[in-house]
């Protein structure tokens, strides 16, 4: 969840359009903002991430299959977190997507 629109956004967009889907981009709303590890935050953990988030307009999710799109995935605990408040939520499938990876060379 952003508030920031983006390419993503953009790639949801046409997503819906084109296979005539319900938009729920709203539906996950990040309520208090976390550091990016790459910003100086040191941990970016599940919990974090759930304390961070709610669900909103509950009933579009509710007995639906979700993909959830990420554009970089670090810790992939931001898709654990929605992945699990979409289930609480009532979604019947949920499927994660990123459309990179953070690699670490040490």
């Amino acid at each position: 969840p952003n508030s920031d629109p983006s390419g993503l956004d953009s790639l949801a967009r046409r997503l819906v359009n084109s296979h005539r889907l319900v938009d729920g981009a709203n539906c996950i709303e990040r309520i208090r903002e976390i550091p990016k590890l790459a910003h100086g935050g040191t941990t970016r953990s599940i919990e974090l991430h759930l304390d961070s988030m709610r669900i909103r307009q509950q009933e579009k999710i509710r007995g639906k299959t979700v993909l959830v799109l990420d554009d970089v995935m670090t810790t992939k605990n931001s898709l654990r977190a929605c992945w699990k408040l979409l289930r609480e939520a009532g979604a019947s499938k949920i499927r994660c997507a990123s459309l990179t990876e953070t690699v670490y060379q040490g």
